[in-house]
């Protein structure tokens, strides 16, 4: 207790209004597993009055909320969406938070399932691989933050996680090694090539083989079908259009492995592209997917 009041002392908050909501923005949260990171932390308006909220964790967070500071000039428009969705009022209330994304070969490095690496027969290359420790900041470090901080659940229906692209391999990864932690996951656009990419025409044997390891873990160890909910999509304009064999070779595997219409949904999106304008065209709908099944689910933590 006194080191988590201790951190709390150290940390900088910046409460900010949002288009929809509000943002509060921690400059450099603290870590013994990874680099400080800023967290951007969106709640909605009226908050707290319907609690307790689910949490969405989100990575990649510098690109969801304000196109102004994107190093592309796009963003997802996640707190709009967000702040629709509680208008509505069909859905459990959430909060998300966006974890910022190191930079370039740091990112690969964090979000690369460090465990499928014994899979291939060469080394991944782009980067030290550091996933485990990532997520060890994610789930003993962030985690216990917001559930200290904010009012949210505290039991694995109340934990979804969102990921485009590499955030959607360490989504899933996250769900492999804590399926007592999150409920569901959301891996949009998921990057199974695990790397850079040099042609979007044409899939290298590096990439294919890389797909097929990551794919062979993940069956090997996401959990049982029943518990969880899965959500997957995919275009075919850019870097995406490498993804639609891959994607649907990982849904048969999962069909195969028992894994039925309740346990998750993939879904294709013709013409789109691997960006962000794209991403927020559905982030909507992986809400909707992963907070619809939370609706009926009771657990003594509320």
């Amino acid at each position: 207790m006194a080191r988590l009041l201790f951190r709390l002392w150290l940390l900088l908050t910046m409460p900010s209004m949002a288009i929809s909501g509000q943002i509060t923005h921690i400059d450099a949260f603290a870590s013994q597993f990874s680099a400080p990171r800023s967290i951007r932390i969106w709640t909605p308006d009226n908050y707290p009055a319907h609690a307790p909220y689910r949490t969405i964790y989100m990575h990649d967070g510098q690109m969801l909320f304000d196109a102004r500071k994107t190093w592309n000039g796009q963003e997802w428009g996640a707190d709009e969406t967000a702040q629709k969705l509680h208008d509505a009022g069909d859905l459990p209330g959430f909060i998300i938070v966006g974890i910022d994304a190191r930079a370039n070969a740091a990112r690969y490095g964090e979000y690369f399932p460090q465990d499928a690496a014994a899979l291939l027969e060469a080394p991944y290359g782009a980067a030290a691989l550091r996933a485990n420790h990532y997520l060890r900041f994610v789930v003993e470090e962030l985690t216990p933050y917001i559930e200290a901080n904010y009012a949210v659940r505290k039991d694995k229906a109340g934990r979804l996680m969102v990921g485009s692209s590499m955030g959607g391999l360490i989504s899933l990864y996250a769900l492999a090694r804590y399926p007592d932690i999150f409920g569901g996951v959301a891996a949009m656009s998921t990057h199974w090539p695990g790397g850079p990419v040099s042609n979007w025409q044409k899939l290298d044997a590096g990439g294919k083989a890389t797909a097929k390891a990551l794919q062979d873990y993940f069956i090997a160890n996401l959990p049982a079908p029943g518990q969880h909910r899965l959500y997957f999509d995919y275009g075919s304009a850019t870097l995406d259009r490498l993804y639609p064999p891959l994607q649907r070779a990982f849904d048969q595997r999962l069909a195969a492995a028992g894994f039925k219409a309740d346990d998750f949904t993939s879904r294709f999106f013709e013409g789109a592209a691997h960006d962000e304008t794209a991403w927020a065209e559905r982030f909507g709908g992986v809400l909707r997917y992963l907070l619809d099944s939370q609706k009926q689910i009771k657990s003594s933590a509320q």
